[in-house]
């Protein structure tokens, strides 16, 4: 009785660990489906401002301050949908750890060894996590980058202080994403490795 009711128990620990190891899969999934979908939307809505600001541009009375407006509300947007990415793969880093951590769970109940890596070679791989992320950071500086300069170019011979506009806007964005590297540097799996002594 006593073997049935531990077994009983095992199975039950077991049942609840799966469970919420799968519950956390699906949010990593869904945050991931996320992550594409608002990659996708940022870039439209890129071209969406640039196509609006070419209209525009042809109107008789479009002149310098239409230039200081568009790029502006670009680079609101630039960081807008910077910082949801960031939270996005923050949380996609959160979800994915607990999972891992329900299953060392189960590996423990099962007798397992919780280091086992069950995908040889896995651990290994350079860039972790982030690879995606640091890629759309510096594709959307550029896309920014040259967004703006095609918006500016309406306002340059009429307004001297354009080129400054320019050239603080495009420096306030690459300090805004340096900040973010920054801010994700201990996050990042070999900087955690490096501060415990561990190997990647």
């Amino acid at each position: 009785m006593a073997d049935e009711n531990g077994d009983q128990t095992l199975q039950n620990k077991i049942a609840l660990f799966t469970l919420r190891a799968s519950e956390y899969r699906d949010r990593y999934e869904s945050m991931r489906s996320l992550e594409w979908k608002v990659l996708i939307q940022a870039y439209v809505g890129y071209a969406a401002i640039g196509i609006g600001f070419w209209h525009v541009a042809d109107h008789p009375h479009a002149d310098w301050r239409m230039s200081t407006f568009a790029m502006i509300a670009t680079f609101l947007f630039f960081l807008a949908t910077q910082y949801l990415c960031f939270r996005i793969q923050e949380r996609l880093i959160a979800f994915d750890k607990t999972y891992e951590n329900w299953i060392k769970q189960i590996y423990g109940l099962v007798g397992v060894n919780p280091d086992n890596d069950p995908g040889p070679g896995t651990r290994e791989l350079g860039h972790q996590y982030f690879w995606t992320y640091d890629t759309q950071l510096f594709l959307g500086l550029l896309t920014l980058a040259g967004l703006l300069c095609y918006e500016a170019n309406l306002g340059f011979d009429k307004y001297q202080p354009m080129g400054c506009l320019l050239a603080a806007l495009i420096v306030l964005a690459i300090i805004y994403a340096l900040v973010l590297l920054i801010v994700t540097y201990p996050k990042r799996p070999n900087a955690s490795h490096r501060s415990t002594g561990k190997k990647a």
